[in-house]
């Protein structure tokens, strides 16, 4: 799965997604068993959302880094550097919306209210 794909790429990838929602610009394929939510643009995958698994440590490879749900912004921000842009946690209406950290290469990660990493977005890099 990368960037760019279309729709029918990643279906012939993860068959039908569970949900399917729509906004303005953005639909959105919904994979609740996969914890993946994959945003499309004119057709195309813009933005891809890895949500930590209930119960689980699991681990991505970001750029030959290893990150694994519950790592600390420190221990992320030692292996990534200083990050780009941030964003402090707060909680909204009762509901608790995540700090970030995010980079130009494209990863954010967002961490729950115990400063454990729970949630990795993939986004196209800025351009320099």
């Amino acid at each position: 799965m990368h960037l760019g794909q279309s729709q029918g790429q990643v279906i012939d990838l993860w068959n039908e997604p569970d949900r399917k929602e729509q906004l303005e610009v953005s639909q959105y394929f919904i994979y609740d068993r996969l914890k993946l939510e994959v945003e499309f643009q004119k057709g195309r995958v813009e933005r891809l959302f890895f949500f930590k698994p209930a119960g689980s440590k699991g681990s991505i490879e970001i750029r030959r880094k290893q990150v694994s749900y519950g790592m600390s912004r420190t221990q992320l921000v030692r292996k990534f550097g200083k990050p780009a842009e941030q964003g402090k946690g707060r909680t909204i209406l009762d509901k608790y919306v995540r700090s970030w950290i995010s980079y130009p290469t494209g990863v954010q990660f967002e961490f729950g209210k115990n400063g454990k990493l729970e949630l990795i977005t993939i986004f196209w890099p800025e351009k320099t």
